[in-house]
């Protein structure tokens, strides 16, 4: 038994460690403007690593979470490249991981979660992704409908990261619900970078990589955590 919970953490805590040291290595290749393969390479790997810690769990909400985490890694390489169609496929996979991570978060615990409780709380979230579409909306052009489209499902994301509070262990729900936030944060400010350039924020490309890779691992390791038999007990 000592064995098999050291072998489990093990297999858990290395793809962490893996995914913490890639995000460090494209971090400092975008701000020491390393060869862009460098940049290319270790863009995906922290979803990737984090898929693969959450497959070994096993349960429904990490095989979703890890489904999610595979679709985030084909948005990221989708993402390196510069062209509107790049674009639609990267808008799709994380489309596509918020579902996947909406669907962790509902499977996480039974009891009734904080927004479910308060739903008032969810109003933030929502506000803020329309505020985001309407000041971008005269800058969209053909990509109005699908921004539209994504920031709702990028609010019921962070909606239901926020509603695993009191369902899962306080420190893995407010993980998870942090993530949420960052999501918001990162996705905003890559937005503002890809459709009002001219707005010139500095060191946009470090704040979008830091919040996104900030959210991966909040959410992966809050959700891995709440799945672990050993925190089950909600605070």
């Amino acid at each position: 038994m000592p064995y098999e919970r050291t072998h489990e953490r093990y297999t858990m805590l290395v793809p962490v460690a893996i995914a913490c040291a890639a995000s460090i290595v494209e971090l400092l290749a975008v701000w020491l403007g390393w060869p862009s393969l460098v940049a290319h390479v270790a863009k995906p790997i922290p979803a990737l690593a984090l898929a693969f810690a959450s497959m070994n769990v096993g349960t429904t909400s990490t095989r979703a979470l890890s489904r999610g985490l595979l679709l985030a890694a084909i948005g990221d390489i989708a993402l390196e490249r510069s062209n509107d169609q790049a674009l639609l496929v990267g808008l799709a996979c994380f489309a596509g991981m918020h579902l996947c991570y909406v669907y962790a978060f509902a499977r996480i615990g039974s009891a009734r979660g904080l927004v479910r409780r308060i739903p008032l709380l969810a109003l933030p979230y929502a506000a803020a992704a329309a505020g985001l579409v309407w000041y971008l909306w005269p800058h969209l052009g053909g990509f109005a409908v699908p921004t539209a489209a994504y920031a709702i499902v990028l609010a019921a994301m962070a909606g239901f990261a926020l509603n695993t509070i009191g369902k899962a262990p306080a420190a893995m729900a407010q993980s998870i619900a942090a993530g949420g936030v960052f999501f918001l944060i990162s996705d905003a400010a890559l937005a503002f970078g890809h459709f009002v350039p001219a707005a010139g924020i500095a060191h946009l490309d470090l704040s979008v990589l830091v919040t996104y890779y900030g959210a991966q691992l909040l959410i992966a390791t809050g959700t891995i955590g709440a799945a672990t038999p050993a925190t089950t007990n909600v605070e």
